[in-house]
């Protein structure tokens, strides 16, 4: 039995452009989807408590005016 990238790539050779354009949008769209749920799944599995801020923490945060500093050395 051929390798699904073989037969994958034997099915493109028969479709007509009009076709390979419209499978495309599909496909790009599930590539990205899967690549975010990916990373989304591989960060929850490094997270660890305290690691993030609830949204009305993040909101605090970014309403701040307070400069935070960072130990950031800065550059010359």
């Amino acid at each position: 039995m051929k390798s699904l990238r073989a037969r994958a790539h034997n099915l493109i050779d028969l479709l007509p452009q009009s076709d390979l354009e419209q499978i495309w949008t599909a496909i790009e769209t599930q590539y990205y989807d899967l690549y975010v749920l990916r990373a989304l799944q591989e960060a929850k599995e490094h997270f660890l408590p305290g690691d993030v801020l609830t949204r009305d923490e993040a909101m605090m945060f970014l309403s701040s005016e307070e400069v935070i500093p960072t130990t950031e050395q800065p550059l010359n």
